[in-house]
């Protein structure tokens, strides 16, 4: 029989050139894919807004831009990716699909504005498998990683006065990565095993943004988040063996700094700028894993054609179109002497509701991540969906009275 401590080597050291299925093989690296949070608008801008002063979309990241919302909206938005994996002269491809978010915010007060929201900071689902041989023995390794994060928050903006404003989100986190290990000999069973990891981290998070506007075509943006506390739960179960171990501990969770500015440098033309640095230590990956991460660094410029409106503008004038271009390298931690980024662009476009009620917002992003010396190189597209809804959409027009 296969010793239990090889089994568990083969599970706890990854090859790269293997057959797989769902979504980035780098997010098996560590909590999940990174995931652009503020809209389908700003996936069109290449994943800044810090400072977009614009209700129409605006991203969300930063809670001062809650302040800005004019009336009760709601946003509801999905993502459809598609996944070209190389790795050892073997490629792969896949698609996902998945939620991007969803935010109600509304009204307490002129200046005072409330949001809710559940939004997907990190994804992970992916399947591999590979045939190998152990003492003349053929097996087959298939593996399987789900997870990723979601927080559930609070957001609260105070416009103070046409030149400042200022925000607080409250959330919870919930930030989970579990795996299944299934080792298949052929043509005996009585040697095969499984193994299941299942870590679950739970703690507070809170970003505190401002936003200032010392022209009213100007605006700087900035967030901040400190670092979380919260704990770990961990389970673990070997099969063959009957084996469940449990334990929990005080974990951490990853901070982050950003900043923006926006420009409307010509009449209904903007400009943006944006970047942002995390703030990673030893163990946010997992409470077993003792790799220092890289602190990630993300950067992006994005130029946006805003609509118009009016009775005599037409209806192409009435959309938004907007491009951008974004360098995401993440906290994944070396290897080979490389890290991991993700270089690319994006184009987006905003259809108007009928009577100003809201928006569709669509956004197509395709970028490489990685390199096949780092051990695979992936080629991503993602179209992002958000519908966006105010009160005027759920307003009966006035009927008409025959005369």
């Amino acid at each position: 029989m296969v010793p239990r401590r090889l089994l568990i080597l083969l599970l706890l050291v990854s090859p790269w050139h293997l057959v797989h299925a769902g979504g980035s093989m780098y997010s098996a690296n560590g909590l999940g894919e990174p995931l652009v949070v503020g809209g389908a608008r700003i996936v069109g801008l290449g994943g800044g807004g810090f400072a977009l002063a614009d209700s129409h979309g605006a991203n969300f990241s930063n809670p001062a831009l809650v302040a800005l919302i004019p009336r009760t909206e709601v946003r509801l938005g999905g993502r459809l990716a598609f996944w070209s994996t190389t790795s050892a002269g073997e490629t792969d491809a896949d698609a996902e699909t998945g939620w991007q978010a969803f935010q109600l915010c509304f009204p307490l007060t002129p200046i005072w504005k409330l949001g809710l929201g559940f939004v997907p900071l990190r994804r992970m689902d992916v399947r591999t498998f590979e045939w190998k041989a152990y003492e003349y023995q053929a097996y087959e390794e298939r593996r399987r990683f789900t997870g990723g994060e979601t927080v559930a928050q609070i957001l609260s903006g105070f416009r103070f006065s046409p030149q400042l404003s200022l925000g607080v989100a409250v959330g919870y986190a919930f930030r989970r990565q579990e795996r299944w290990t299934t080792i298949d000999f052929s043509p005996t069973d009585w040697q095969d095993a499984e193994f299941h990891f299942d870590d679950t981290w739970r703690g507070w998070m809170v970003n505190i943004g401002a936003l200032v506007q010392p022209h009213p075509r100007l605006s700087f943006g900035a967030v901040f988040r400190p670092r979380q506390q919260g704990n770990w739960v961990t389970r673990y179960s070997y099969a063959n063996q009957d084996s469940v171990a449990e334990e929990e501990e005080s974990g951490s969770g990853p901070g982050m700094l950003g900043a923006g500015v926006a420009w409307e440098f010509l009449p209904r033309w903007m400009a943006l700028v944006d970047g942002s640095v995390g703030q990673w230590e030893k163990g946010d990956l997992g409470p077993r894993d003792d790799r220092t991460p890289v602190q990630p660094v993300w950067f992006s410029v994005g130029v946006e054609r805003l609509a118009r409106y009016g009775p005599r503008v037409s209806t192409w004038q009435k959309w938004g179109y907007r491009a951008g271009l974004f360098y995401r390298q993440h906290y994944w931690p070396e290897q080979n002497g490389e890290k991991v980024a993700d270089i690319g662009g994006a184009v987006g476009v905003s259809i108007p509701a009928p009577n100003r009620a809201g928006a569709f917002h669509l956004a197509a992003e395709v970028g490489q991540r990685g390199s096949e010396s780092f051990g695979a190189r992936e080629i991503f597209t993602r179209f992002s969906l958000m519908i966006e809804a105010n009160e005027l959409w759920f307003q009966r027009p006035e009927p008409r009275i025959p005369k």
